[in-house]
């Protein structure tokens, strides 16, 4: 996953080996198809190579536990929305619908307290990342609800703060003046006032432009007051939408929401482009 680093994004293959994957589709049509295969093995006289219930339950246990991660796997790999903000709320939620989960049989018991400590283990430290928190809080659907505590949430605004902001931020009560650069002429007016028109025009660019702590604070302020969005809605659509009321944040979420959570559309790329060339 892209953290704010160089490191390349995450592989699918981090939350459900490629191996796992396909036993997982495996085992759970065979499940599906359990009866049907009884019955043919009966009719073969085969009945013996059948496996037992016993087995047939640590199956199950199986494929329950390994159906969350299946499902994150295939949610994560989208290519035509946001992915880079779901990450934080999916494994919190992956997390929890795997602690939910009630095995019966040893096996499973031992397979779900692996995979929570594989979860911790692997994504423990995601929350402090310069994208995954600031990402999640740009996005409508979830803002600061999956945030463990205060100080993440507060992590995250200052990271947001300090990508909007220039890096000399001046004063709300700058002045316009000592400009050097000569005002441009506006091409649609004609005469020596034209070039006033071209000066207004700077002048409101720059007012427009200028940024402080305060202004961006009063837009996430205002932000949180804002409802929550349904999972269903369009993110891109929604700040399209609001980059008038917010046009601080709009900047934050341009360069963070386009961002991909894993490798996997880059990797169809490839393998289309290799199809194509073949």
């Amino acid at each position: 996953m892209a953290d704010g680093t160089r490191k390349s994004p995450l592989r699918m293959t981090s939350f459900v080996p490629t191996r796992w994957n396909s036993e997982f589709h495996m085992i759970e049509r065979f499940l599906e198809l359990y009866q049907y295969i009884q019955i043919i093995m009966t009719d073969q006289d085969r009945a013996a190579e059948m496996i037992k219930v016993e087995e047939k339950r640590n199956l199950e246990d199986v494929v329950e536990l390994l159906q969350p991660l299946h499902e994150v796997t295939e949610d994560l790999s989208g290519e035509s929305y946001a992915t880079v903000s779901r990450v934080l709320p999916i494994i919190n939620c992956l997390n929890n619908c795997i602690s939910s989960i009630k095995p019966t049989s040893p096996i499973g018991r031992n397979l779900q307290t692996a995979l929570q400590r594989e979860i911790k283990s692997r994504f423990g430290a995601y929350r402090d990342s310069p994208v995954y928190g600031p990402s999640m809080f740009l996005d409508p659907r979830f803002k600061e609800v999956h945030f463990k505590t205060s100080g993440q949430r507060d992590k995250a605004t200052e990271i947001i703060i300090d990508m909007v902001l220039p890096e000399d931020t001046g004063s709300d009560n700058e002045e316009f003046y000592g400009e050097e650069q000569p005002p441009r002429k506006i091409p649609a007016q004609s005469g020596v006032w034209s070039y006033h028109e071209g000066m207004v025009q700077r002048y409101n660019d720059r007012r427009i432009t200028t940024k402080s702590s305060g202004t961006v604070r009063k837009e996430i302020e205002k932000y949180l007051k804002c409802g929550m969005e349904p999972m269903t809605s369009d993110v891109f659509q929604y700040w399209e939408d609001k980059k008038h009321m917010f046009p601080f944040l709009y900047q934050a979420t341009m360069k963070l929401l386009p961002r991909i959570a894993t490798s996997v559309p880059s990797e169809r790329s490839f393998s289309k482009t290799g199809r194509i060339l073949n």
